[in-house]
């Protein structure tokens, strides 16, 4: 939960902008070894940047804003959107004069892994993570470094709602049986 009155106004604008989930997060914080996957191939250099913005969005009101913001296919909306947004946010909202973008991005960074550590997702039979109140239907926008050191946002802890799901109508619905209980999700399976 984001107490902080101005990362809470921050966090307040990203949602009207479609990005319900934002976590800032105190790198000092991080485990070393995720820390590094995440920062040090762009060598994001702690002491400039000593917290990191993750930001995902849920719902359809990132997509609606972001197609009505950037109209034309070929200009990427999505990823425009997200970048546009976030640099607007951290410099009007925050006030910070400096960040540096991770992501989106060329190289590839262990999203899924920030946001487990974050509170944010959970595993799902379908090898992709689960949100308790979103589903499926997040996904990660943007992560930032950030020059002011933050506290990290602190989540309440949620249960997985595939472990207290009764029905499983991914496992038995699934045609091929590559959704399995319990189990990795059967990708040559589903391919054949």
């Amino acid at each position: 939960m984001i107490t902080h009155p101005r990362l809470r106004n921050a966090a307040i604008r990203f949602a009207e902008q479609g990005f319900p989930l934002v976590a800032f997060i105190a790198r000092d914080d991080l485990p070393e070894e995720l820390d590094r996957d995440l920062c040090g191939v762009d060598d994001l250099e702690p002491e400039r940047y000593p917290s990191l913005l993750l930001t995902a969005s849920a719902g359809p009101r990132f997509w609606r804003l972001a197609v009505t913001r950037y109209p034309e296919p070929e200009s990427d909306p999505v990823d425009r959107h997200a970048r546009q947004t976030t640099e607007e946010i951290t410099q009007r909202q925050l006030g910070l004069k400096s960040c540096r973008r991770l992501y989106p991005g060329d190289i590839p960074l262990p999203l899924q892994r920030l946001g487990n550590w974050v509170g944010w997702h959970h595993p799902s039979p379908l090898g992709i993570t689960i949100h308790p109140r979103y589903g499926l239907w997040t996904a990660f926008r943007s992560l930032y470094g950030l020059s002011e050191a933050l506290p990290t946002t602190v989540f309440p802890e949620t249960s997985n709602p595939c472990a207290d799901c009764q029905e499983k109508y991914c496992v038995t619905g699934c045609p091929a049986g590559a959704v399995r209980d319990g189990q990795p999700f059967a990708l040559k399976v589903c391919g054949a």
